[in-house]
């Protein structure tokens, strides 16, 4: 009897990681910011983007670009939601450095993420009624 648990246990967790290295691999590369929308403050509707691209790397690091320059370097992890709702996954960001306190990026949320026909991609503000929203193209 422990024996089927076992064995099922371990299907569970090698599906869950293949699923989550898929996403990961669709997620990857670089992404120029479209537009950030939402928020609090009803006259903050529409904010004005500071930086021109993320880039998700393979070894778990993200980059914030802005003229070709990086300006906001860490690492990310993603996580499976589980609450009921229609996003997937959620990304967690951790900062290493920031060169640029005012960047529009704000990495002290995590973020629901969703990936719409492998060329938009969608952060929305976690467990955040009418919170920001970043809306991004594969570049």
């Amino acid at each position: 009897m422990d024996s089927k648990i076992t064995k099922c246990i371990i299907l569970v967790v090698l599906l869950y990681s293949c699923e989550k290295h898929e996403f990961k691999n669709d997620i990857e590369g670089l992404w120029k910011i479209e537009s950030i929308s939402g928020g609090i403050v009803p006259t903050a509707n529409i904010i004005t983007p500071n930086y021109d691209y993320l880039q998700l790397k393979n070894s778990d690091t993200y980059l914030i670009l802005r003229n070709d320059s990086i300006i906001e370097k860490g690492n990310y992890a993603l996580k499976k939601n589980v609450s009921n709702n229609s996003y997937g996954w959620y990304i967690i960001f951790n900062e290493d450095f920031n060169y640029d306190p005012s960047l529009a990026f704000d990495n002290s949320y995590d973020y629901y993420i969703k990936l719409i026909s492998n060329d938009t991609l969608i952060f929305s503000q976690k467990n955040i009624e009418d919170g920001a929203s970043f809306f991004y193209t594969r570049h």
